[in-house]
């Protein structure tokens, strides 16, 4: 049961921060609210970022060892 929820915390964190890449780094199509698509696609990118940060952090300082074991303590 624990290979699962550690199975399920490693896709979170991988999801998360797929999701925060894909928004930081793409760029909308022309149209004419490019500008309004483009500051809100970095904003979800940031805010995805940030979540996905607490969580490695919250799960690394309650020595969860199924997350800590794929990184250093340097890391985070």
């Amino acid at each position: 049961m624990n290979n699962i929820y550690s199975a399920v915390k490693l896709t979170t964190l991988i999801i998360l921060l797929t999701v925060s890449l894909i928004c930081v780094l793409s760029e909308p199509a022309d149209n004419e609210n490019w500008f309004l698509i483009f500051i809100s696609s970095k904003i979800a990118g940031i805010v995805t970022a940030y979540v996905f940060y607490r969580l490695a952090k919250h799960w690394h300082c309650n020595d969860i060892k199924t997350i800590t074991r794929y990184c250093d303590e340097e890391d985070l």
